[in-house]
This record gives structure tokens, sequence and C-alpha cells, in this order.
């Protein structure tokens, strides 16, 4: 079971324009029952803790500019 998750994936393919390895993460989901406390919030600081320690330099988010939740997010 898990109250919220996301996907990330290396972009290796553009290291070498923006010089350090950047991440993309997508597909950022909290259940209805866990929303509005701070878990995305939480889950993503985590997300990106761990990416910088994985030596990744860049992390790209994309939101649809219709997702409201999720522009308050990021």
């Amino acid at each position: 079971h898990w109250a919220a998750r996301c996907m990330f994936w290396e972009m290796r393919e553009y290291q070498s324009k923006y010089g350090t390895m950047p991440a993309g993460i997508l597909d950022v989901q909290v259940k209805q029952e866990f929303r509005k406390q701070g878990l995305a919030k939480y889950m993503l600081h985590q997300v990106l803790k761990y990416l910088q320690e994985g030596q990744m330099g860049l992390a790209e988010i994309q939101v649809y500019e219709n997702d409201t939740a999720g522009i308050r997010v990021v």
C-alpha cells in the first residue's frame, strides 16, 4: 500500500548539455485520503535529497498549467 508516489528518471542524454546529470520527476500522486497534509511536498523533498546524494545536479518537474494543486506544491 502507498499514500504517495512519484517516478523519476535519469536524463542521461542531456548530461552533456547541462554539464551535470539531470533527473526528471513525473507522475506525482497522493491518494485522496492523504491529501492536504503536506505529503507531496515532503515526498518531493525526500526525492530531491535522494537525487542530490546520487550526484544528480539538476531536477526538472513539469506541471500542467491547469493543475492548481501541483502548482502549489512546486
